[in-house]
């Protein structure tokens, strides 16, 4: 009994210590905050994080792309290039991924749309009651996105409230299996990212900048489009991102309101691994789809800094 109270001693942490740990810290970043490999530092712990949760396991899938299939050992360790020319010569491989990119590209517009006036509306409205809005926004992101999609599975079915609503004026319209249904399903998912983006660079914009632009005569369409839109396009451009390489990956909605009539390229991956258990055609899948994402967002960066380079000179 008292070896187990001095070993539970031994291994107490005196509280008192943290202001003297954290006086140690900070004088100790002090002393070197002017050195080339402070940032190296400070950045250290974030670094070794994505080094063992993302580029580790990705390199891993890149390896597993090459090996052979296997159907009793799932995968032998070797080189191909089976896996890649299996997914090349897949019309129907090759048609999930066109459509997934036609989907993400939809998707992202339709919610940057949408979602730059409400979080206009959320930052600039005297409404005294905007701030509630942005718990409804946030409140969607409590919920996972299998439950929603779930949800949207019910209201889009032959039998679900839009339907009903639609028969009331004598149309009949399954947004259910439909590239808008995904669409609308998706954007849903997306939304509450895109607005707290928006809204957080909306919320930096100088207010006496837009008092200028009306002194100087301006009326509120102007002061938009040449003071308050280019200040904001960071956060456009951000929240594009975001929401553009979510909806690549995107599973849960794809499964349940697209397939099979709008097959996007997650399930495949998804099926391949769990249902064929070939995980080398999978890990080759998933790279094409990084590999496509990542190109995509490449090109539209550049477009994009290229342009906003341009209106700044």
């Amino acid at each position: 009994m008292s070896d187990r109270s001095n070993t539970s001693t031994r291994w107490k942490f005196d509280t008192r210590r943290i202001p003297i740990l954290h006086e140690q810290f900070r004088s100790f970043i002090q002393r070197h905050k002017d050195e080339s490999y402070a940032g190296y530092l400070l950045a250290g712990p974030y670094l070794l994080y994505m080094a063992f949760l993302f580029f580790i396991p990705i390199l891993y899938v890149f390896v597993v792309s090459f090996y052979h299939n296997d159907p009793v050992a799932t995968m032998v360790p070797g080189f191909t290039l089976d896996n890649y020319a299996t997914f090349l010569s897949s019309g129907l491989y090759r048609g999930a991924l066109l459509v997934t990119v036609e989907i993400s590209v939809v998707s992202t517009v339709f919610t940057i749309l949408v979602s730059y006036p409400i979080a206009y509306f959320i930052v600039f409205s005297k409404w005294r009651y905007s701030q509630v809005l942005v718990l409804l926004v946030i409140a969607p992101m409590l919920v996972g996105n299998v439950v929603r999609a779930f949800g949207w599975y019910a209201l889009m079915g032959s039998s679900g409230i839009i339907n009903q609503i639609l028969g009331v004026f004598g149309l009949q319209y399954t947004l259910l299996n439909t590239k808008p249904g995904v669409i609308i399903a998706i954007s849903s998912v997306l939304m509450p990212f895109a607005i707290l983006i928006l809204m957080s660079v909306l919320y930096t914009i100088d207010q006496e900048l837009i008092e200028a632009a009306f002194n100087l005569g301006g009326n509120q369409l102007q002061t938009f489009l040449y003071v308050t839109l280019p200040l904001s396009l960071p956060g456009v451009i951000g929240a594009t991102l975001i929401s553009f390489v979510l909806t690549m990956g995107t599973f849960a909605t794809a499964v349940f309101i697209g397939m099979p009539k709008v097959p996007m390229i997650a399930p495949f991956i998804y099926d391949a691994a769990t249902t064929d258990l070939n995980w080398p055609l999978a890990s080759a899948m998933s790279f094409i789809l990084l590999a496509v994402s990542l190109i995509l967002v490449y090109l539209y960066t550049r477009v994009t800094d290229i342009q906003v380079g341009g209106d700044a000179v």
